[in-house]
């Protein structure tokens, strides 16, 4: 763009198609880390855009310090092998609650499916995704995932083609062979348990981020509040898809930016302090701009 050569790198996060970059001007390098992690399925790729910008002489990094007051150590794999363990104790139905653009934990819930003999049930939404995706990712096989079927007078154009292409299951199928299927349902969706009526031993596993503000937590009240109506105690098992305190530290110690903008974060003033010692912070102002000498 004009006299700036900008460079994006792929990075790790908890959806696809993540991305930081590094502005090359005529006489600085600015990067921009976006959000991204090293503690998921692929951290090659974070390591790949800490190279690189290491190897740019980096002038100023606008960083992300989404994890700053609320650190823990969570793989993808570890929250596969508890996903597993749950599962195979449920003897009922397993509704399972994440954001349909997670597709590392789709993948997640559909191994765990696998070994543990259950069907996947998705969304019409999650299904049209997915199927945007299949010729970009590696996806896996559609032949044991299932759509829901809401009962409805008129669908739209999308959800019938998704109909076309997957098996379709309703209230009643699962209703039936509740010990079958692992039911993805976001909060919105929880009415549909009025029908299908959940077996005792059923559970709910909640694979999200916790509540951020005010709006989210009367959601989250409402949603338990679902939860205890029908009897179905709550796994919290998540990991974020944001980098964590020690590993954000070891990224900018490792590509030593002379100057640190902390964005997309409640605590930049800590995140200052705590990383004061490798470089300059910088805190940005509303409405003022910053200006790199």
């Amino acid at each position: 763009i004009g006299s700036l050569s900008i460079e994006p790198i792929h990075v790790d996060h908890s959806i696809p198609a993540a991305y930081a970059f590094i502005i090359h001007a005529s006489n600085s390098s600015i990067a921009y880390t976006g959000d991204l992690r090293l503690h998921g399925s692929r951290n090659d790729l974070t390591r790949d855009f800490i190279e690189k910008a290491r190897d740019a002489d980096i002038d100023a990094i606008l960083c992300e310090g989404t994890n700053l007051g609320r650190g823990e150590v969570v793989s993808e794999d570890e929250v596969y092998n508890k996903v597993r363990d749950v599962i195979q104790a449920v003897k009922g139905l397993v509704i399972a609650g994440f954001s349909i653009a997670d597709i590392d934990r789709f993948r997640t819930f559909y191994n765990a499916s696998l070994i543990n003999d259950r069907r996947v049930v998705i969304t019409p939404k999650q299904a049209y995704l997915l199927n945007s995706l299949k010729d970009i990712i590696d996806l896996p096989d559609k032949d044991n995932i299932s759509v829901y079927r809401r009962n409805k007078k008129r669908y739209y154009q999308y959800e019938q083609e998704m109909f076309d292409e997957y098996q379709t299951l309703d209230a009643e199928d699962i209703k039936k062979n509740q010990s079958k299927y692992i039911l993805v349902s976001q909060f919105q969706d929880l009415r549909e348990l009025i029908d299908i009526k959940p077996n005792a031993g059923s559970c709910y596993i909640y694979s999200s981020s916790e509540p951020f503000n005010e709006e989210s937590e009367i959601e989250f009240d409402r949603f338990n509040n679902w939860l205890d109506h029908f009897a179905l105690p709550m796994y919290h098992i998540h990991a974020s898809g944001h980098i964590m305190p020690m590993d954000l530290r070891h990224m900018l110690e490792e590509i030593d930016p002379n100057i640190i903008i902390p964005i997309h974060t409640e605590h930049a003033n800590m995140f200052a302090r705590w990383c004061s010692d490798i470089s300059q912070f910088i805190i940005p102002e509303r409405s003022k701009p910053i200006e790199l000498k």
